[in-house]
């Protein structure tokens, strides 16, 4: 019995943690560990909770709120910060990339020459 209890537990977690914005697989797993999941519930749950999930989509309009919310700010200090949120939340380089390279398309976006490839490279290395 208590085994279902920490499943259904621990999906719940899962899905609260997921919903609230993009999360890598280490981080995800990371937080059930948190909650007292034991660590292979934690693996699968974590594993099984984002194979739902795109994370590039999810990170995508996480990033695009974030960078509405930062109008005032300069360009590269709007990418730094977007940078360092969504590396918190365990997403690797190549996915942030990616992610900082949708939002700047389309008018109001942030442009390679407003300093998003030095901020890519920055934390690139």
């Amino acid at each position: 019995m208590r085994a279902i209890d920490d499943e259904a537990y621990a999906r719940a977690v899962a899905v609260s943690v997921a919903d609230r914005g993009p999360v890598s697989l280490t981080y995800l797993k990371h937080k059930l560990r948190q909650r007292g999941i034991p660590p292979e519930l934690a693996q699968r749950v974590a594993g099984e909770t984002l194979e739902e999930t795109d994370v590039v989509e999810t990170a995508v309009a996480f990033a695009a709120a974030r960078l509405r919310s930062m109008s005032s700010q300069p360009p590269d200090v709007a990418a730094r910060r977007i940078w360092a949120a969504l590396a918190r939340r365990g997403l690797d380089a190549d996915t942030i990339r990616i992610v900082l390279d949708r939002i700047t398309l389309g008018a109001g976006g942030l442009e390679e020459s407003d300093g998003l490839e030095e901020v890519c490279d920055e934390h690139s290395s």
